[in-house]
């Protein structure tokens, strides 16, 4: 294991003055496990004192006129697909032609969170219907032939030796356009083109005052073959640690001006009030060219000093900030063309997502905007960086806070893909920042089918970034999602209700789980001792469902938990109650005293640490805390339920040599990870006098022994920290493997549960059974008495969920 504190020692932000000047240094306020972190040396510049009139005064046109009469009245060049119209639920009810929009919207409140940009759309549209004259929002896709001039490119300067051509190129191009309508307005797609048209004077905004004419919720997008142009790094701290205890401090600024090329679109979507949220993504793209800014200009500061003395060693920095960068940059547009290859699906990433106040009084601020849709987001990067009142970048791609979203293209803003997001049942979301992402596990995990005696476990440790949230500052976070699973063809009695059991433990906690297992063994006891079946069809089998004595213990046992479990949060209570009820009807249930005879069965545990929750674990917890979780799933899991409770108790008490040094490593292991975690946490949130504080969104460059320039690669603090948490709960995974007689993912993946704070719990357990008969075997009984597969899914009250826009594609994308 490596102590994560030595590269979170040196911010990277930029300076003035040349390479003989002394540093400045600062000192740093660190409360924590600080160990090393006094004070970094500065070379520091403001970059809102950079001129930003070589990025102005280009024109603001947007889209030509020839294309606005190819979707309106010549119908030449182009080809359209059939509409689709969304109203309110009266609306929708006396039409089934009209999709209804306020349950898309009520869905999409209910399972994601009313803060997601995907919602926001959705909510102002709901809002401008109900309060306008306007029926229906109308869903137009088009594709345009190569012919046909567009109108979003443009040219630019600054990004390579020679003025380049960025946005959209001159091939085919497909596009969305979603317009608000006084009724609805049919199926004949020129009809409703036109009438868009006669509508508003235009059908694609030819410049920002038409941007402005538009109605809250109507939306454009285009999507093809182009070229985008961005400066990546501007405005984001960079961390380099020299390892060993001579660990150097240092502050620059780096930035490259990139220009990223392939499979483009661009996202308009108007808000309430002068608001415009403009989105850039790429479902296939590669980097055309890179350089670090030596110079100002174009939207950065460039570096001001290209050789630094490091610990003893010269560094060339632009050498080493160019590499990093451009590392990283290669790294996240390579993964999702990999992942096109690895699964034969597209997945959309966005490059960034910038928000416009139109009239906020920014003198450049229709420039920004116009840029921005033409493929140039390096004016509109500025003045955010400037603090302009008028441009806020939420997302981009030096930010670390990357998503991804299969099949999405340019339906960002689309109705059917909030239709799809709704109505899919089970299918997981991994959605552009703004979406939710990953509420309900189903990516983690999906077997075509249970193999014999199938077991094993998964997590995700991922790391992701919040920026401007309501003028709060910059908030870093960390998720781990953790999976355990089970099946077999035959799956017997006692391992379902091992994990069952463990479960109400890990949830419920022992009060619950002793309420419970009382009546339910007494149940198991009394069923086995009073049938006795002489062949797989004997009466007593079903009959003895009815007997008193069964009906009376069932219920006991189901009103003990409610009775123990009267504290815990409504959604969690639910998800204990349908482990409770197949665990009843389980032990109601005479096995047969054979082999191979339980039905096919699956069980899956996910559930997701939040931030509050991974601080919670690994910051105010300890080795003896999870010492007494592990043995707190062993004494649910591993006894003989039909056993006397004296025999069940002797038991519990039994730890064997295995166990205990099984036990003692990883109290060990856990104790030396959650100092690392600390001590991550620590210098993340540290402050440097004068600067701020380094937070999650730094950059981190390690040096370890010889620099090599060649495969130098740049990660944000943020991700090392979820680094922590992924190997230590890897570490801990092998650790386990020294327990006697329980598999190492059952013991450590509903222990570390059972340590979470209830209010922070986010679970889901689905079991899936199979009670078809077989030709050996039928399942009578086992329906009678109620058994049968779920899928329940709840949090507590203060699980955050994951918001859009947070985490990293390098995790995201590979969530299948």
């Amino acid at each position: 294991m490596r102590l994560v504190s030595i590269f979170a020692l040196a911010l990277v932000l930029g300076c003035a003055g040349d390479s003989s000047d002394p540093l400045d240094e600062l000192g740093v306020t660190c409360t924590g496990k600080c160990d090393g972190l006094d004070s970094i040396k500065s070379l520091y510049r403001d970059v809102r004192d950079l001129d930003l009139t070589d990025l102005s005064a280009r024109g603001t046109n947007l889209a030509t006129d020839a294309l606005n009469d190819a979707l309106s009245t010549t119908f030449v060049d182009v080809e359209l697909d059939a509409p689709q119209a969304f109203g309110l639920t009266a609306t929708a009810a006396s039409n089934e032609l009209i999709e209804d929009l306020d349950a898309l919207t009520t869905g999409l409140l209910e399972r994601f969170g009313e803060g997601e940009l995907s919602t926001e759309v959705n909510e102002v549209r709901r809002a401008h219907l109900a309060a306008s004259g306007d029926d229906v929002f109308v869903e137009s896709g088009f594709t345009v032939r190569a012919s046909l001039d567009h109108g979003f490119g443009i040219d630019a300067d600054g990004i390579g030796e020679a003025s380049v051509r960025l946005g959209l190129g001159s091939g085919s191009i497909s596009g969305r356009v979603i317009a608000a309508a006084e009724r609805d307005p049919g199926t004949n797609p020129e009809a409703v083109l036109a009438g868009v048209r006669t509508a508003r004077g235009f059908v694609a905004p030819r410049d920002v005052d038409e941007l402005r004419a538009m109605k809250p919720g109507e939306a454009f997008a285009l999507s093809g073959e182009g070229t985008f142009g961005l400066n990546l790094g501007a405005g984001v701290p960079i961390v380099i640690a020299n390892a060993g205890p001579a660990t150097y401090s240092l502050v620059v600024s780096g930035a490259l001006r990139a220009q990223i090329a392939g499979q483009l679109d661009v996202q308009m979507v108007r808000l309430d009030g002068d608001e415009v949220v403009v989105d850039v993504g790429t479902e296939r793209s590669s980097l055309r060219s890179a350089r670090l800014a030596v110079n100002d200009g174009w939207g950065v500061a460039g570096i001001v000093q290209n050789e630094v003395n490091l610990a003893g060693r010269s560094l060339d920095l632009g050498r080493l900030l160019d590499r990093a960068l451009r590392s990283r940059l290669n790294d996240r547009l390579n993964l999702v063309s990999a992942e096109f290859e690895r699964t034969g699906q597209s997945s959309r990433m966005s490059i960034t997502r910038i928000r416009f106040k139109l009239d906020a009084g920014e003198a450049m601020i229709e420039d920004a905007v116009s840029q921005a849709l033409r493929g140039d987001v390096r004016l509109a990067q500025a003045l955010a960086l400037q603090d302009s009142p008028g441009v806020q970048v939420e997302y981009d791609l030096s930010r670390s806070g990357l998503s991804s979203v299969s099949h999405a293209g340019i339906d960002l803003f689309g109705m059917r893909f909030f239709h799809r997001t709704v109505t899919s049942e089970g299918a997981v979301r991994v959605q552009t920042p703004g979406g939710a992402q990953e509420l309900l596990f189903d990516s983690l995990h999906r077997e075509s089918g249970w193999l014999f005696e199938t077991h094993g476990h998964g997590r995700i440790a991922l790391s992701g970034l919040r920026f401007d949230i309501d003028g709060r500052p910059t908030e870093s976070e960390v998720n781990l999602f953790v999976q355990v699973l089970e099946g077999d063809d035959f799956m017997q009695r006692d391992t379902l209700l091992d994990h069952l059991d463990s479960l109400i433990y890990a949830v419920g906690g022992s009060r619950a789980l002793e309420a419970i297992e009382g009546p339910g063994n007494d149940l198991q006891r009394y069923v086995e001792t009073n049938c006795v079946p002489a062949n797989p069809f004997d009466p007593c089998l079903e009959g003895i469902l009815a007997d008193p004595e069964v009906v009376r213990l069932r219920d006991e046992a189901a009103i003990a938990l409610d009775n123990a479990t009267t504290m815990l949060p409504p959604e969690l209570r639910d998800v204990l109650r349908a482990a409770a009820n197949l665990k009843i009807a389980s032990q109601a249930t005479r096995e047969p005293a054979a082999a191979l005879v339980g039905p096919p069965t699956g069980i899956v545990l996910d559930y997701r640490m939040d931030d509050g929750a991974v601080e919670s674990l690994l910051a105010a917890s300890d080795g003896a805390a999870l010492r007494d979780a592990v043995i707190g799933v062993l004494s649910a899991a591993r006894i003989d339920r039909e056993d006397s409770e004296a025999d069940i108790a002797a038991d519990r008490a039994d730890l064997s040599g295995d166990d205990m040094r099984a036990l003692d490593a990883m109290v060990a292991t856990f104790d030396a990870y959650a100092d690392s975690y600390q001590r991550m946490s620590a210098v993340e949130n540290a402050e440097i006098l004068g600067l701020g504080v380094i937070g999650g969104q730094a950059l981190a460059i390690e040096l370890d022994g010889p620099v090599d320039y060649d495969n130098v690669t740049a990660r944000s603090v943020v991700q090392a920290r979820a680094e922590v948490v992924r190997d230590a709960f890897d570490a801990l995974m092998q650790d386990a493997r020294g327990l006697d007689d329980i598999r190492q993912e059952h013991a450590l993946g509903y222990a570390l549960l059972s340590m979470l704070p209830t209010r922070n719990v986010d679970v889901r357990i689905e079991v899936d059974m199979d009670l078809s008969d077989r030709f050996s075997q039928d399942y009578d009984h086992y329906r009678a008495a109620g058994q049968a597969g779920f899928d329940a899914y709840g949090h507590g009250p203060g699980a955050a969920l994951i918001g859009g826009g947070v985490f990293d594609v390098d995790e995201l994308i590979s969530l299948d």
